[in-house]
Parts: structure tokens; C-alpha cells; sequence
């Protein structure tokens, strides 16, 4: 958590932004989370949740973007509409599985994939620099209340 803190100090110091304690706290919400995709608006919730000085929505979204230009959290447009971020520092690759129904995120890596796409960069002499894979579909538990 240290690394990510300063890292997001360094960065409103270069912009010549003040540290502030929603800042902070904001920060320190999403690095203390398990789960590593959220929605900006459920950031809102879990920030004030337990506090009585609440933090606004327009100081939640515009430290998610400071938090975003300093490559703590990258922002991933899920579906039409609707972006989720995850925490990026100390986060291995991974793609996703996204159940069109419950919006579940299941995260996964297969080495049989990344082998694939490298052969294929090569193939084409193309350089790659970032990948996304979202598989869109329904997950087991979806399925199982619909044959339920």
C-alpha cells in the first residue's frame, strides 16, 4: 500500500495538487478492497460508509481520475455505458468473463492464450503493447437459477 500511496503523493505533487484526506481515504478504500473491480458510484458507498464527514461524488470521480493518470487503477469499459475500474499496481495480467446477467467479473489468465497471441504479434511483426479480452455470456450460477 506504501508504494501506491506514494506514488500517488509524487503525483499530485508534479500536478501541484494538495494531499487531502478524502484523497487519502479514497485511496485507501480501494487498495483495502479484496475484490479488485468496482463501479465509481459503489466507490461513493463504500468511502462513506463508515464515516460521518462524508466525501462527494465529484471528489470521488475526480480522484479516480488522478488515480487512473498515475497507473493505480486503470478504468475498463465493461459494456455500452457502464466502465468498472481495478486496481492496477501490484495486479498481474488477467482477462475477463462477464455474466451479462448478475454483471459478475470473473478474472482469469491462461498461459495456452498469451502463447497464442504472442505467435500471432510475431506473425504479423506487430509490436504489442496492451490486451483486453472480455468474454460476454452468463455464469454458472446464472444458469443454474434458470434451470432451477
Amino acid at each position: 500500500m506504501s508504494a501506491a500511496r506514494d506514488i500517488f503523493l509524487e503525483h499530485l505533487r508534479r500536478k501541484g495538487l494538495k494531499v487531502t484526506r478524502p484523497r487519502l481515504r479514497i485511496l485507501e478504500t480501494i487498495l483495502g478492497r479484496e475484490r479488485f473491480h468496482f463501479a465509481a458510484d459503489d466507490l461513493v458507498d463504500l468511502v462513506n460508509e463508515s464515516t460521518r464527514r462524508k466525501v462527494s461524488r465529484s471528489t470521488v470521480y475526480r480522484t479516480l481520475a488522478l488515480l487512473e493518470e498515475c497507473g493505480i487503477v486503470r478504468r475498463e469499459r465493461i459494456q455500452e455505458g457502464f466502465n468498472c475500474y481495478e486496481k492496477a499496481v501490484g495486479a498481474e495480467h488477467h482477462d475477463h468473463m462477464i455474466c451479462r446477467e448478475c454483471g459478475r467479473i470473473i478474472e482469469f489468465h491462461s498461459v495456452q492464450l498469451e502463447q497464442v497471441q504472442d505467435s500471432l504479434c510475431r506473425e504479423h511483426g506487430f509490436i504489442p503493447e496492451r490486451h483486453v479480452l472480455h468474454i460476454f455470456g452468463v455464469c454458472r450460477q446464472c444458469v443454474k437459477k434458470k434451470k432451477d
